[in-house]
C-alpha cells in the first residue's frame, strides 16, 4: 500500500511540472517523506542518491534531504505524532522523483557528494543550496575542479558558489593547483576571495597573502589572472619571509617555466634569496 502512495505523489509531481520548467529529477532506491507543521514537506534519501537537472548540472551523494513546499503535493496521511508523521518507502522498480526547481526549498547532501556540469567537477563534505540550485555551499575539504584544458583545481574548507555567475567566493585561505606551467600548489588567502571561472580571474581583498617558495607576499588587495599567470599587489604590499622584509608601491609577480619573475616598484628594505645570494 505504501508503495502505491509513494506512485501516487510521483504521478501528481510529474504532472505539476511543465516541459519547459527548470527541473530537478532525484534517483535513490530509498525515501522517507514526513511534512512539518509549516506544511513544507521533507524527503529523505538515507541510501544515497543520484540528482539531476536538466543539462545543467547533476548531484551525487551517499545521504539526502530536501524540502519543498506541499503546494502539488498529494495530501500526506494523518495519523498522529512522533514517529507517525513520516513515511518509509522502497523504491525497486521506479526510483525516480520529480520536482520544480522554484518548488524547492532547500537541498541538503552529504556522504561525500560530487557536483558536476559540462564545465566543472566539484567535491566535498557537504552540499547545501537554499534557492532551488542556484547558489551552493560547499563545506569540509572542497575540491573544485575546471573541465577545460588547464584542468586547475581550487581547494578550500569552504566555498559559495554561484552558477548564475560561476563564480566562486570564500573567506578562507585557498590552494590553486595547477596555478604555474609546473603543475605546483599555490596558497592564498584574505578576508574576501572571489574567483571569476569565465574570466579566468581572481581578486583578494583585505589582509591578501600569497605563498610561494618559503616566501609570503602581503597587501590589501590582489588581482590574480590565472590564465597570464600573473599576480598584481596593491595597497601596501610586503615581501617576508626568510630574512626579508621589503615593502612596495606596486608588485608584479610573473609566473612561467618553474619560474617566478618578480617586479616592483619604490622598494625599501631587505630581500633575500637564499645562500647563494647571499654568498655572491
Amino acid at each position: 500500500m505504501r508503495f502505491v502512495v509513494v506512485l501516487a505523489i510521483f504521478a501528481v509531481l510529474a504532472a505539476a511540472v511543465p516541459a519547459h520548467a527548470a527541473s530537478l529529477s532525484v534517483y535513490a532506491p530509498q525515501m522517507t517523506i514526513g511534512r512539518s507543521s509549516d506544511g513544507v514537506v521533507v524527503l529523505t534519501f538515507p541510501k544515497g542518491l543520484s540528482a539531476v537537472s536538466g543539462g545543467e548540472y547533476r548531484v551525487s551523494a551517499g545521504y539526502g534531504r530536501i524540502t519543498v513546499s506541499s503546494a502539488g503535493f498529494a495530501p500526506l496521511e494523518q495519523r498522529g505524532k512522533a514517529a507517525s508523521d513520516s513515511e518509509e518507502m522502497e523504491l525497486p522498480k521506479l526510483p525516480r522523483a520529480r520536482f520544480s526547481a522554484g518548488n524547492i526549498r532547500s537541498m541538503h547532501f552529504s556522504g561525500r557528494p560530487k557536483l558536476r556540469s559540462e564545465e566543472y567537477e566539484a567535491s566535498m563534505a557537504s552540499l547545501t543550496s537554499n534557492d532551488g540550485g542556484r547558489t551552493w555551499t560547499l563545506s569540509g575539504k572542497v575540491e573544485f575542479r575546471a573541465l577545460d584544458k588547464t584542468g586547475r583545481t581550487v581547494r578550500g574548507e569552504r566555498f559559495v558558489f554561484s552558477r548564475d555567475e560561476m563564480m566562486l567566493y570564500t573567506d578562507r585561505a585557498i590552494e590553486i593547483r595547477d596555478f604555474d606551467s609546473a603543475g605546483s600548489r599555490t596558497s592564498f588567502s584574505s578576508r574576501d576571495t572571489v574567483i571569476d571561472l569565465r574570466e579566468q580571474r581572481a581578486t583578494l581583498t583585505g589582509e591578501a597573502e600569497f605563498s610561494f617558495a618559503g616566501y609570503a607576499l602581503r597587501s590589501e588587495r590582489m588581482t590574480i589572472d590565472l590564465e597570464e599567470q600573473k599576480l598584481t599587489a596593491e595597497g601596501s604590499p610586503r615581501f617576508v619571509g626568510d630574512g626579508s622584509e621589503v615593502s612596495a608601491k606596486e608588485v608584479v609577480v610573473f609566473f612561467s617555466d618553474d619560474e617566478v619573475t618578480v617586479e616592483a616598484t619604490e622598494l625599501s628594505g631587505y630581500l633575500s634569496f637564499g645562500s647563494e645570494a647571499n654568498g655572491a
